[in-house]
């Protein structure tokens, strides 16, 4: 199970959420990632990431938690002491991998189901053909 500890641990952006918003965030990425291609100890942490990575480009990113100035820097200027950061991915897509490029929590999200999860449309061969009578 995704615990409140574990979502702080893995996600330290997280730290000051009030418990109540962590436990909804936690739910909500429950509610939207099966249990079925995961590995019963991995999942807890793909959805504690999976809550991260929601939090971070909705709210987080509004109130400076998350992706915005969290990247490597991209300007600066002295007099008027100003700094730029970029940001982790420069895709503005909502679908696919580049969606979760965008926060460190997606990339690790990412990272857990490539290495845990069977990749969607992988085809298994038949290897009975050789038994069947033709």
């Amino acid at each position: 199970m995704a615990t409140l500890d574990t979502l702080r641990r893995l996600v330290p952006a997280m730290a000051s959420v009030s418990d109540a918003a962590c436990n909804e965030w936690i739910a909500d990425a429950a509610a939207e990632l099966p249990t079925d291609p995961w590995p019963e100890d991995i999942w807890p942490r793909a959805v504690c990431y999976l809550a991260g990575h929601s939090y971070l480009r909705g709210v987080g990113t509004m109130t400076g938690a998350g992706g915005s100035g969290s990247g490597p820097i991209t300007s600066e200027s002295a007099g008027g002491m100003s700094r730029g950061y970029g940001g982790f991915s420069g895709s503005t897509s909502t679908s696919g991998d580049a969606y979760y490029e965008t926060t460190p929590a997606g990339v690790e999200f990412l990272r857990l189901r490539r290495t845990h999860c069977v990749v969607e449309g992988v085809i298994e061969v038949d290897t009975t053909y050789a038994l069947r009578d033709g």
